[in-house]
């Protein structure tokens, strides 16, 4: 009864109004909501809480903080509202992201959850646009690095290389320690660019890129990614573009999803 009343007293402030504008401007900055929709989204999310006040000071049981709990039900509301009206916003906005990709499968209670992944995989992609000039040796090395399979598009248009040849490098790529895998992709580098690379000069180049993509991903405050959730992103992008995943890795990315949602979650 004293953790509901701490709560009760928190809604008796300007807690509510604060937090719902604070939510809804993080997905205006994303590009989820448009900017002319923000006043109508909030309005919607405050009355949508008054609504269902008395359910959530009951359900509420302390396991965390009256306010923690407070911006996970803020936040999941406003969710509720991008994904009931995102469409009819996609359809009157061009500034919001066209075509994103498909995930894998997740239960119905992911579906929020879904569309911010849909929406940081096409803030990746429009990252590789925004470094085109080395974009083609950017996708393919980190790829490589993360110790994912590059398109086979992606890596022929960087290469040059015929069918045959990507395949014995991969080959070779995959079947080496992770010491070796350095030294095996400075080769492919080599090979590639006509110039001898050493492992050590790779390393800081994968570095360099991997920071300017984090930071291209996190300018306006819009994600925290670092280098460790780069990787994840990488990984769902990798299932994305799997049409038929099995079911090891359906299971292994959606560890990969729960664990890259902290960062589009406003607690």
């Amino acid at each position: 009864m004293v953790l509901r009343n701490q709560l009760i007293d928190l809604l008796e402030t300007d807690f509510l109004t604060r937090t719902v504008q604070k939510t809804v401007q993080r997905y205006v900055n994303r590009r989820a909501i448009p900017v002319r929709e923000r006043q109508d989204v909030e309005m919607a999310v405050i009355e949508e809480f008054i609504k269902q006040k008395n359910q959530i000071v009951s359900t509420f049981q302390g396991k965390s903080q009256a306010s923690t709990y407070c911006t996970a039900v803020i936040n999941r509301m406003c969710c509720a509202v991008i994904r009931k009206e995102y469409r009819h916003w996609r359809a009157t906005d061009h500034d919001l992201p066209q075509g994103l990709p498909e995930t894998y499968s997740v239960s119905d209670d992911r579906t929020d959850h879904r569309l911010l992944i849909k929406l940081e995989l096409s803030r990746l992609q429009n990252a590789f646009e925004h470094f085109r000039p080395v974009a083609p040796a950017m996708e393919v090395l980190l790829t490589l690095y993360f110790e994912l399979r590059p398109q086979t598009n992606s890596f022929m248009a960087w290469s040059g290389f015929s069918d045959q040849q990507m395949e014995e490098w991969l080959v070779r790529i995959k079947n080496h320690s992770k010491t070796d895998r350095y030294r095996t992709i400075a080769a492919l580098v080599s090979a590639v660019e006509n110039k001898a690379l050493k492992p050590d000069a790779l390393r800081m180049r994968i570095y360099k890129y991997m920071d300017l993509l984090i930071e291209f991903l996190n300018q306006n405050d819009q994600s925290g990614h670092n280098r460790e959730t780069l990787k994840l992103l990488f990984e769902l992008r990798d299932t994305a573009q799997t049409e038929t995943p099995d079911v090891g890795t359906q299971k292994r990315n959606r560890m990969v999803f729960l664990t890259l949602l902290p960062l589009m979650m406003l607690l």
